[in-house]
């Protein structure tokens, strides 16, 4: 009597032709930036990053319905990569914003002849007033 074919090796100890190995388990990985944010601080960090991120937009919106003009801001995440002797990786993250400057603030005076500072030009004491209307027929010229 012939038995069926036995594809389980014999139990000697010795490794599986590559062949005959299974197949490995993947190995669970981090593949997206909000996975990777999500690890610093247990998980603190990246609701700061969004709110940062939010904090950014509001006051570059801020900046424009004031001033009326671009508004300009930064936002960058820094991450700091080590990787130790035994393979483990350590890693660092900051997260820091730049949001619009005001413009500086501006004035227009003029000086005396004393040296001090008025809101009058100095040119209106020195023009003559004409009257531009003529009262006889009302014509204004």
């Amino acid at each position: 009597m012939k038995l069926a074919k036995d594809d389980t090796p014999p139990e000697s100890g010795l490794p599986l032709p590559p062949t005959k190995r299974k197949p490995r388990q993947p190995i669970p990985a981090l593949r997206t930036m909000d996975q990777i944010l999500g690890i610093f601080n247990n998980g603190e960090f990246l609701p700061e990053v969004i709110e940062k991120m939010a904090e950014l937009q509001r006051k570059m919106a801020e900046y424009r319905a004031v001033h009326s003009g671009k508004a300009k801001g930064t936002f960058t995440i820094q991450i700091a990569f080590e990787q130790n002797k035994m393979g483990d990786v350590t890693m660092v993250a900051v997260c820091e914003t730049k949001a619009p400057k005001a413009p500086p603030s501006s004035a227009v005076a003029y000086v005396t002849d004393e040296g001090l500072l008025t809101l009058y030009s100095p040119m209106l004491a020195q023009m003559q007033v004409r009257d531009a209307h003529d009262p006889e027929t009302g014509e204004i010229r």
